[in-house]
């Protein structure tokens, strides 16, 4: 028999296991295919601006090549109603590479003449530099949120 006042003795034991994944195989893995990608689509701002088709078939072909990745990337991880870091960082590529696209389009129509090709050329490397560091720094912004 037990009395209220004694304490009874029970077996207790707390496990725990942590889990944690390599921060820096995942970045490779996961980041550098992206950055890759927007590299390779802002190469269309240093063709000629007389190669329109090979301009927006470089922009298409990053466009399609980040598609891809993002539906092989995104496969094996589970749905959630919420964006990731991952899902934003591809939503500021895809951006990226749409702006790039609509900047060759809205070029295409000024002409092949010399001066016109060194004025869109000028404007190509402003446009490049500016969105790839607007680019970065949004990037930055998504990094130092999910940090905090």
């Amino acid at each position: 028999m037990t009395f209220p006042s004694q304490a009874e003795t029970y077996s207790r034991i707390a496990l725990s296991i942590p889990v944690t994944r390599p921060a820096l195989p995942m970045s490779l893995k996961t980041f550098v295919p992206i950055l890759l990608i927007v590299a390779c689509a802002s190469f269309v701002f240093f063709v000629r601006p007389r190669y329109v088709e090979g301009r927006i078939g470089l922009g298409i072909t990053a466009l399609l090549t980040l598609v891809a990745l993002q539906l092989t990337s995104g496969a094996l991880l589970p749905d959630v109603d919420y964006l990731t870091m991952l899902d934003k960082m591809f939503l500021l590529a895809y951006l990226f590479i749409i702006i790039t696209l609509g900047r060759v389009v809205l070029t295409s129509w000024r002409g092949t003449d010399k001066r016109a090709e060194t004025a869109i050329t000028r404007g190509d490397h402003v446009w490049a530099a500016m969105l790839l560091i607007a680019y970065f720094a949004a990037n930055l912004l998504i990094v130092f949120n999910a940090l905090a």
